[in-house]
């Protein structure tokens, strides 16, 4: 019959530091068992890997996020977040005390100054749109490579600032709701906690986003087109043709 003890040493108050190592006298072998130190030790080390390593991809989507929007998440976040009520420091006080009805007013003001920004987008997506498409009719622009991938990418930013701001404004009761404006308080935080927050302020910038990105795109293929040709009349002549193409596609 083997013989087993178990002996248990504790230092003082401090936890954490309770040894139960489980002795087989027959063998005089120790084995360490859940409740040791070194297991308890090696399980902290773990927790602290993936607690890193989620902290890590946390910052990469919010570093994604801000580069994706070109920086307007960010900025929506700073200028547009729920402001803490009666002056409170900390956003669990905030989260605490604040009322309901406070929010979705807050929220319907936000949606206020949001709403012609969006309306604008819609308007610039409309008229960029058939632009896009009025470049990719140009043969330099359709031949190059470069320049058509400029232009095509135009194309989809243009195409998706004007389906976000065209749903944005068309569904304005429901992104005035309640649920949505508990969303919003609950992003507004100090800093970016969760991914969810990123998310959040990501899609309320995205027509703005999107919209900058088309500018952008069109112009790296205007300037390809140019720097491609020496014939300054020809760039005309594709400029008028561009925009014949695009007042016939808007009709």
């Amino acid at each position: 019959m083997v013989l087993t003890a178990s002996i248990e040493y504790t230092f003082g108050t401090t936890p954490g530091y309770n040894l139960a190592p489980s002795i087989d006298r027959s063998s005089g072998s120790t084995r360490p068992t859940v409740g040791s130190a070194p297991v308890r030790r090696r399980q902290a080390e773990y927790l602290r890997f993936i607690l890193a390593w989620q902290s890590l991809a946390i910052y990469l989507f919010h570093l994604h996020a801000c580069i994706s929007t070109m920086g307007t998440s960010t900025i929506c976040f700073q200028k547009l977040r729920y402001a803490a009520p009666n002056s409170l420091s900390t956003f669990s006080d905030v989260e605490a005390q604040a009322d309901v009805q406070e929010i979705s007013a807050g929220w319907r003001d936000t949606i206020t100054i949001l709403m012609p920004l969006w309306k604008l987008v819609r308007i610039a997506s409309a008229i960029f749109l058939p632009l896009c498409l009025a470049l990719l009719q140009i043969d330099p622009i359709r031949n190059s490579l470069v320049s058509r991938t400029f232009a095509i990418s135009a194309l989809i930013f243009s195409f998706d600032g004007l389906l976000s701001s065209c749903v944005y404004v068309g569904f304005k009761d429901r992104i005035s709701s309640s649920q949505v404006a508990k969303r919003w308080q609950a992003s507004s935080s100090d800093t970016f906690a969760n991914i969810q927050a990123s998310k959040f302020w990501a899609a309320i910038a995205m027509p703005i986003s999107s919209m900058g990105w088309c500018v952008i795109w069109f112009m790296l293929s205007m300037f390809v087109l140019a720097w491609n040709t020496d014939n300054i009349d020809f760039l005309l002549v594709c400029a008028v043709q561009a925009l014949i193409f695009a007042r016939e596609d808007v009709q």
